[in-house]
């Protein structure tokens, strides 16, 4: 990854786009060892944010829910490493 086939990597990321919206905390300790972990995360802030508008926008409970999610992914994944 990263580096060795760019075009593999981004495949391999859009393959796995949902990984970080899925993963459960005892998932986590295999999940940060791979080395798209801080990709996964930029990528799923990304698309949370980006698709606000389809969860009522920022202020929505169902933004709300699936950003506090991924912020306590973030959290405990920066923990680990």
């Amino acid at each position: 990854m990263y580096g060795d086939d760019a075009d593999e990597t981004v495949a391999y990321l859009i393959e796995h786009d949902m990984d970080i919206h899925l993963v459960r905390a005892d998932e986590l300790p295999e999940f940060v060892q791979r080395p798209t972990v801080f990709a996964h995360l930029l990528a799923g802030l990304a698309e949370v944010t980006s698709n606000a508008g389809m969860f009522g926008g920022i202020e929505s409970d169902g933004f709300k829910m699936k950003f506090k999610r991924l912020d306590q992914r973030g959290r405990a994944i920066c923990k680990m490493i």
